[in-house]
């Protein structure tokens, strides 16, 4: 028995399958290192046997249900008018930070996502999203029914568990354009911003969604902080989730979820009677004042 021999035995006999590599600096494709932290006990494939091989692409697809609270918030911002660079007036901020606060409070939501890993659990990012369907909120203190569906947004990263197979253990997620053109005030909305991350295992979630106004450059914020009803079991890509996935009937006159302002609210010139200051032209400094904009 050579002494390369004698080494490889030694070393193996003292790391199991975590040898694979290590011991002989063989560099072939159809050996691999097989870690615990990654994948769990004697994970792997190639040449460290009876570990836990992956296919070449898995997809984890679950829904999960969750509630949430949520706080909306409105800045000042930049916008074009007439050619000329202004920025929201303090009329304009005022009933947008009052209009940002409608949607303070409970909120309910299903997480739906397909998660794409390779055989090494590297994340396929043109493949993986997530949606939230929303199922109530609340609208100036009153729950309201809803349908309201984000655009597929992309998970940027994911955590896998120690299992064998791995299951989903967390993951993160960001989009560009979260906001649907189908839905209300969509095409007065740009910068539609949305970061954030679900922690399956734990049974947590959060996310930051944004929008700007580009009518009066006002820059609306909304922060949604919820967990899980109980820490889910993780996805493991069969597809059983805890999510009820069930659609709700579409609902007419009611405003949607995180909605902007209803644009024929922005119209009423000074002189007009009005009930509340979104009902005047508050690109133009008006607002609701004694019943009249001003």
């Amino acid at each position: 028995m050579s002494n390369t021999q004698r080494i490889v035995i030694l070393f193996a006999a003292i790391c199991g399958t975590y040898a694979c590599v290590a011991a002989t600096s063989d560099t072939r494709s159809d050996l691999a290192i097989c870690t615990d932290e990654t994948f769990g006990s004697g994970s792997g494939s190639g040449s460290c046997g009876s570990g836990c091989p992956l296919p070449a692409s898995t997809t984890y697809s679950d829904s999960v249900d969750v509630d949430a609270t949520a706080a909306g918030t409105a800045a000042a911002g930049k916008y074009t008018r007439g050619g000329m660079e202004m920025t929201t007036s303090a009329a304009a901020l005022k009933a947008a930070q009052d209009h940002a606060k409608h949607y303070d409070g409970k909120t309910t939501f299903t997480a739906t996502y397909s998660i794409v890993v390779d055989d090494k659990g590297v994340l396929d990012k043109t493949k993986s999203t997530v949606t939230f369907k929303t199922k109530t909120y609340l609208d100036r203190g009153t729950e309201q029914k809803s349908t309201f569906t984000t655009n597929a947004i992309k998970v940027t990263g994911v955590t896998l568990t120690a299992d064998c197979p791995p299951k989903v253990k967390s993951f993160t997620f960001e989009s560009a354009d979260w906001y649907p053109a189908t839905e209300t005030g969509s095409a007065r909305l740009i910068d539609r911003t949305l970061t954030g991350s679900m922690d399956i295992a734990g049974g947590t979630t959060k996310y930051t969604a944004k929008y700007t106004d580009k009518t009066n450059g006002a820059v609306y914020t909304y922060t949604v902080d919820g967990k899980t009803a109980a820490p889910v079991p993780p996805g493991d890509g069969s597809g059983s989730g805890s999510g009820s996935g069930m659609p709700l009937p579409a609902l007419d006159g009611v405003e949607e979820w995180l909605s902007p302002p209803d644009p024929s609210y922005e119209l009423a010139d000074a002189g007009t009677a009005c009930d509340d200051t979104l009902e005047c032209d508050f690109p133009d400094g008006l607002s609701c004042v004694s019943g009249t904009c001003q």
